[in-house]
């Protein structure tokens, strides 16, 4: 499987405190570039990946539209024809959600594009969702684009980014996710970057959120959820390791994931992903060590690496071999992600 992650641009009607983004953007208007690219540009971007896919010989691909925020572009429906007349299988639109409180628009998107949405909701509720995109009525607005889409039988892939000021609430956060009709739920611990002012204010620490995350994967288990967990270890996860992305991404070494970040050349995600993370020295001693990528190195810059365990208990390695194992011969996330999106449009 092919995967290109083409970021349209870094402007965004939101301003999310754990957003890496903002980084990125403040430096390059701080050397007079621009930070979002033009239509023009988006398209030789597509090109360039159009004719990676078929040099590789893939045939089933998507393409993630991403910023930035996506969905504020005046092109918007350009870029997805421009997507679609490339070639690839279907859109993954990763997006706050906001703008698809407008009911034909998103009614547009669903009726027209073999498409996934994978939304943005840090919190349950307005007070705590605001307060992390420092955007009032924010929360509304994305919240009545998930029910847009469902109303359109739309595809909802739920994504909420961990924060100082969310993570006592992850439960709330996807039992509403689920009433919203989501297919899938990812939960991500925040990447930010060495020299981040504002790392101690918004990152929390793996121990601290540990007791919450758990009683999400005891949620998600009873109710049949598929939910998975980015960049959180398997030492913190003891009888609910298969949640963790690294299960994924050891079974499905032959995605292909590239991306084109703005004002630079074309990386290898799965290459770069791993250049940028970092583990404990315990870890060598790890019955996991050779699945996990361990954690993003900033938080062992700043946070040390006194929380990490190395797993030595054979026993439960075998067990947690054999049940990932069996969850990835019937790959339950493919049509959340895209395949059989017509299946209550017919």
């Amino acid at each position: 499987m092919y995967v290109f992650d083409l970021k349209v641009g870094y402007s965004c009607n939101n301003d999310c405190i754990h957003c890496i983004i903002a980084l990125n953007r403040d430096e390059i208007i701080k050397v007079g570039k621009t930070c979002d690219r033009t239509f023009e540009e988006c398209e030789e971007e597509l090109k360039k990946a159009y004719c990676q896919r078929i040099s590789q010989g893939e045939s089933y691909s998507k393409v993630v539209l991403t910023g930035g925020e996506v969905t504020i572009r005046k092109d918007l429906f350009q870029l997805c024809d421009s997507v679609m007349e490339k070639g690839f299988t279907y859109i993954d639109m990763q997006t706050n959600g906001r703008v698809l409180a407008d009911f034909h628009l998103t009614k547009r998107l669903v009726e027209n594009y073999p498409i996934a949405f994978g939304i943005a909701l840090h919190g349950s509720n307005a007070d705590i969702h605001d307060r992390v995109t420092r955007r009032k009525g924010s929360f509304a607005e994305t919240v009545q684009g998930l029910r847009n889409i469902a109303d359109c039988c739309g595809n909802i892939m739920g994504k909420v980014v961990i924060s100082k000021e969310n993570y006592s609430f992850l439960l709330d956060t996807v039992k509403l996710f689920h009433r919203l009709q989501a297919k899938y739920v990812n939960i991500a611990f925040p990447h930010s970057s060495i020299g981040d002012p504002r790392f101690a204010d918004y990152v929390p620490k793996y121990s601290e959120i540990q007791p919450f995350i758990l009683e999400v994967l005891e949620y998600a288990k009873s109710e049949h959820l598929p939910l998975q967990l980015e960049c959180v270890p398997f030492c913190f996860l003891e009888d609910y390791e298969e949640f963790t992305e690294y299960s994924d991404l050891f079974w499905n070494k032959k995605k292909k994931i590239y991306g084109s970040p703005i004002q630079s050349a074309t990386i290898d995600w799965q290459k770069r992903r791993l250049e940028i993370k970092d583990k404990a020295k315990v870890c060598e001693n790890c019955f996991f060590n050779q699945l996990c990528e361990g954690v993003w190195k900033e938080y062992i810059f700043y946070y040390g690496e006194n929380e990490f365990t190395a797993v030595t208990d054979l026993g439960r390695f075998t067990k947690v071999l054999s049940k990932m194992e069996k969850l990835h011969k019937f790959e339950p996330q493919k049509k959340a992600e895209g395949e059989n999106l017509d299946d209550c449009r017919a």
